[in-house]
């Protein structure tokens, strides 16, 4: 008689095997969900990021704008020989600048048929500075479409009539305000000036 060796008696399952295949096509479900929650999420704030961003590049234009017009009047009256008012007025803001925005189109005599969004223009028949906004969705203004923010050198008085004795100086001022919606409104902190 031969000896026979242990007998193994194989694994039994307490789950059929139905149910486990159910149950890792449960579990791939739920990681599919879960990525593309995670890539929506992440969608969204990119969103929010880069219209923020567009919100403080407009900011920071416009402050170097002010602050290259600031320079010259300073300049100016330093010297002794004040810039002549209209000449002023009806100069391109982007002249106080050392070099133009990397997104400037140029200057025409009047604004083109579409604006590209994302870049300035200068209109010289009406002598504004214009924006033409990206993020048109989280931006509001009283301006008719294209989604646009104008400004215009505008002179500033003493508070008393208004004529050249009594002018204080030369200011960039948006012709109708604006405003960023959502994360560039709190982020930037940009509104629109009059």
């Amino acid at each position: 008689m031969r000896r026979r060796g242990p007998r193994t008696v194989p694994a039994v399952s307490s789950t059929p095997p139905v149910a486990l295949a159910w149950l890792r096509r449960l579990e791939n479900v739920v990681v599919v969900a879960l990525v593309v929650i995670l890539i929506a999420t992440a969608a969204q704030r990119i969103v929010r990021l880069r219209v923020a961003a567009e919100a403080v590049a407009v900011a920071r234009v416009t402050a170097a704008v002010r602050a290259g017009l600031g320079n010259a009047l300073m300049s100016a009256a330093v010297r002794g020989h004040p810039l002549p008012l209209r000449p002023l007025l009806d100069r391109n803001p982007f002249t106080f600048l050392l070099a133009p925005p990397t997104h400037y189109a140029g200057a025409f005599p009047h604004l083109p048929g579409r604006l590209r969004p994302g870049w300035w223009y200068y209109d010289r028949g009406r002598h504004l500075l214009v924006y033409a906004v990206l993020a048109r969705r989280h931006f509001v203004t009283a301006l008719p479409p294209p989604s646009r923010i104008e400004w215009r050198l505008v002179p500033v008085y003493d508070g008393r009539p208004h004529n050249t004795a009594h002018l204080a100086g030369v200011a960039l001022q948006s012709l109708e305000p604006y405003r960023w919606r959502g994360v560039a409104r709190r982020v930037a902190g940009v509104h629109g000036r009059r």
